[in-house]
């Protein structure tokens, strides 16, 4: 539509709009223009909706004022006529000359005023301000009231009443209204006594100026707003095409949740906490149990002020997770099949390729799998220093994972399979802090996996941690960062992960570049969700199916009953509190978490004052050359991310002490 158009149609709205809203007041007129006048300030008002403002500003306030000053001095000059009307009581001279002449009707009513006292009353109608003179019978004696009543003035009836006189005329109330409509009238075209026609003219071109360039800022403001309406249609409907896409593809987990991700970013004006929810959103804070909101209440609170690692803080009872952190590490076997296929074949590029799937299903296990269908992330347990899991599963695959020291909190796991020839030990810890809405996690650790057959190891490092969802009680988790392989044969993993953006992408995303510096003359593209399918490009080539997780089952670990375990195993430490999370009885669960962690409060005291220093029971401190040899020096080599220095952490860490086998544990 051409600009001189969309003026014509802003303006014809505008008028519209104008008409609706016409005021109705005693003051209020409109001129040939239509245009909005106050007829005691003989102004125009731009802005309907700005009349009550100018009715109360200091100038209409100024005039009103001026006018009453009129009508006081109108009322003066009627009162001296009726003194002089009133005559002398008998045997008495009148001393007070009459002023005008006087043409008294048959019926002894109001004086008529002259032309002359028409013209000294600045052009006011005579009985504008209501001052009514009244004749009397030359027989009645009157005396002059010393007080006169409210309204004495305005109301022609109520003093012939107080006068004991007869009642005015009924018409002259009719002549009144006349004269009224008259004097309003004369009052909008009088001219402002302090102001020249020239000034009137420059503040009358100024006014229309003034109008014209609010026209055209209005005109551009609706231009700009229907260009943003534009382009957010444009990005809802390619949000549909790529939501219909993914549902053809299919998606592991999470669709329904997946799906309001997709429309909570398909609105990027929803900041948050505005907070316009999804359903499920809005379903999850409904969810919050009523004993638990004012703690919510406060846990966001303090969160959105707090500074520095929130490992510290206390998340309350229905956002807790019935399971420890420590067992976490349990998922970097959520696939046994896929850790022990890793040394099968005679290729060290196919066994390369191995190792990144086994990673890749270790992600999906430890941060989306392991999270039941249809419920939101929750927080583990802090585990106490000192705590461990233990685990097998039926293919011969074992793992023992320890709490190796609390502050910083640090868990040290160990994974073995002798048949397979696999040997994984790491650590990993979190360090986390809250930005926006979001709780970001580094987390601070590697892992090393020995193939023994091979005599081969490899250097994996951990992606960083989103947890969004805090401020609805519905939260998830994304990675985002980079994480590195590195392998003693010289092949070389560089894992970019990214989050659904605005416009494109997908949830869950990651892409990797393996490169080596003899064998692979073009990096290998591998591409996809962690969570679900991906590709692998080689030599530019076209793609082909690298790995899909959602096809994959699960093989279950075996643990022992909480009964059989020992007292610092993590089902046991934490049995009391996992059984009042599950039965809903938050402040049964509230009063036993607080016990355990009073009772880790006073045992770091008793070895604080006996001198007493902890060593974990499986793990050892150990250096990076005796646990990863270079493989830290040669990823160093092919990167320049100094966030890898700070998330690997220093060039140490923690080593399973040897044993004989790991069935006596």
């Amino acid at each position: 539509m051409p600009p001189k158009d969309v003026r014509k149609l802003f303006k014809q709205q505008r008028n519209e709009r104008q008409k609706e809203k016409r005021v109705d007041h005693p003051f209020a007129r409109y001129d040939t223009q239509d245009r909005l006048v106050c007829i005691i300030c003989t102004i125009s008002i731009k802005n309907p909706s700005a009349w009550g403002s100018h009715l109360t500003s200091a100038s209409h306030k100024e005039n009103i004022a001026r006018l009453k000053a009129v009508k006081e001095k109108q009322i003066s000059v009627g009162k001296r006529r009726t003194d002089d009307s009133t005559g002398t009581t008998e045997g008495t001279l009148e001393t007070h000359p009459a002023k005008r002449p006087r043409h008294d009707d048959s019926q002894g009513m109001q004086d008529e005023p002259s032309d002359h006292e028409m013209e000294d009353s600045s052009q006011l109608p005579s009985d504008f301000f209501d001052t009514q003179t009244f004749n009397h019978d030359n027989g009645e004696e009157e005396q002059e009231q010393e007080g006169l009543p409210t309204g004495f003035f305005d109301n022609p009836e109520e003093e012939a009443k107080v006068r004991k006189k007869q009642s005015v005329n009924p018409n002259m109330e009719a002549k009144l209204k006349a004269d009224m409509v008259a004097f309003q009238e004369l009052m909008a075209e009088a001219p402002i006594p302090d102001q020249t026609d020239q000034d009137r003219r420059k503040e009358q071109k100024a006014e229309q100026q003034e109008e014209e360039d609010e026209e055209v800022n209005e005109n551009e403001g609706w231009m700009e707003r229907n260009e943003e309406q534009f382009r957010q249609q444009a990005d809802f409907d390619s949000r549909v095409q790529h939501l219909k896409l993914m549902r053809q593809q299919g998606i592991s987990r999470f669709q329904s949740h997946e799906e309001e991700i997709q429309m909570q970013e398909t609105f990027p004006y929803r900041s948050s906490p505005s907070f316009y929810m999804t359903t499920a959103e809005a379903n999850a804070l409904e969810s919050i149990p009523a004993d638990q909101q004012g703690s919510f209440s406060s846990f966001l609170k303090t969160l959105a002020s707090f500074t520095g690692d929130l490992s510290s803080l206390t998340c309350p009872s229905f956002l807790l997770a019935p399971i420890s952190l420590l067992e976490y590490s349990s998922f970097w076997v959520d696939q046994p099949a896929l850790l022990n296929s890793i040394g099968k074949s005679d290729n060290a590029e196919e066994r390369f390729y191995a190792a990144i799937k086994w990673f890749i299903s270790s992600l999906n296990g430890s941060f989306s799998s392991r999270v039941p269908k249809g419920e939101w992330e929750k927080k583990p347990f802090n585990p106490i220093l000192g705590e461990q899991f233990l685990c097998n599963w039926d293919d011969g695959t074992r793992i023992v994972c320890e709490q190796v020291s609390h502050h910083p909190p640090v868990s040290g796991f160990y994974i073995e399979n002798k048949e397979a020839g696999i040997v994984v030990n790491g650590h990993d810890g979190q360090k986390t802090r809250f930005s926006g809405t979001q709780m970001l996690v580094d987390q601070v650790g590697y892992c090393t996996l020995k193939l023994t057959h091979h005599n081969e190891t490899y250097l994996f490092t951990l992606p960083s941690l989103s947890v969004n969802g805090i401020w609805y009680a519905a939260p998830y988790v994304e990675l985002y960062g980079t994480s590195y392989i590195q392998s003693s044969t010289g092949y070389h993993a560089s894992i970019e992960y990214t989050t659904k953006g605005w416009i494109s992408g997908e949830l869950h995303h990651f892409k990797a570049s393996v490169t080596h510096s003899t064998e692979l003359k073009n990096p290998t593209i591998i591409e996809g969700q962690w969570t679900g399918k991906s590709t692998l490009t080689k030599h530019k080539q076209s793609s082909e199916p690298f790995l899909d997780l959602t096809s994959l089952g699960k093989l279950e670990a075996k643990v022992a009953p909480v009964e059989e375990q020992h007292a610092l195993e993590s089902r046991k430490v934490w049995h009391k509190v996992a059984e009042a999370l599950r039965a809903g009885d938050y402040m049964a669960a509230s009063t036993e978490k607080a016990a355990i962690e009073n009772e880790q409060r006073a045992l770091r005291k008793k070895r604080a004052d006996d001198n007493e220093e902890w060593k974990p029971a499986h793990f050892k401190a150990a250096s990076g050359q005796e646990i990863y040899g270079n493989l830290r020096d040669l990823i160093l080599e092919k990167s320049d991310d100094n966030k890898f220095v700070d998330t690997m952490g220093a060039e140490s860490g923690w080593l399973y002490k040897e044993h004989d086998s790991l069935a006596s544990l």
